[in-house]
């Protein structure tokens, strides 16, 4: 039995996504997800670098 505690939290935290995603204008297309970007303008979609996920990766993996 789940804890309507448990519910009422996986519910809102659906609708304040809900709403981000209204907000920022990002689409669901069938095979992804469209971001509003200005072409030919780098725009940052996480404030992870490249670098920083790759080192955290390898780390994370040091221990399988």
């Amino acid at each position: 039995m789940t804890e309507p505690g448990l519910l009422k939290f996986c519910y809102n935290l659906m609708a304040e996504t809900r709403e981000y995603i209204r907000h920022k204008g990002i689409k669901k297309l069938k095979d992804g997800w469209a971001f509003p970007v200005q072409q030919g303008v780098a725009t940052p979609l996480s404030k992870v670098s490249n670098r920083d996920f790759s080192v955290a990766m390898l780390k994370d993996g040091e221990g399988d």
